[in-house]
């Protein structure tokens, strides 16, 4: 979940709106994928379709597609655990004793695909300025599938 969105239950972008209030914008990405983005939070959640939405609809329509992954580069939302943008990069592992640095980021949840040739990705990581703060925190959601 992502505060009170739950795409669990309901990953369309009417569920997200309900959530977070009206998006500041609804962009088109791809024939498969439109990005949501709530400017006061700075969060954005791209919805993804892999089946077509029909003639007549828009991937962007409220309930054509489903949340695949998030990205927040403000301080106001924050992880189970209360890690968030800005926060010193010592903060990952007091608020995420598990996680891993790798590739360059931290690795907050990490799991394993069982597509393909298999193999860990994280679910939830965290980017780091240069000067060692929290830059961003991304993660998988998966509603549309793989």
């Amino acid at each position: 979940s992502i505060g009170e969105f739950r795409p669990s239950s309901d990953p369309t972008i009417a569920a997200a709106k309900r959530a977070f209030g009206r998006p500041s914008s609804r962009t088109r990405t791809s024939e498969l994928s439109c990005d949501v983005r709530w400017r006061r939070l700075d969060l954005r959640i791209t919805f993804t379709n892999f089946g077509g939405v029909g003639p007549g609809k828009s991937i962007c329509d409220e309930r054509a597609s489903k949340a695949q992954t998030f990205a927040v580069r403000g301080p106001r939302v924050r992880t189970w655990r209360g890690l968030r943008v800005g926060q010193r990069e010592e903060r990952v592992l007091e608020r995420h004793p598990s996680a891993e640095f790798r590739r360059g980021r931290w690795w907050i949840k990490t799991t394993r695909s069982l597509v393909g040739g298999g193999g860990e990705f994280p679910v939830v990581d965290a980017t780091v300025t240069e000067a060692g703060r929290i830059k961003a925190i991304r993660g998988w959601i998966g509603a549309a599938g793989d």
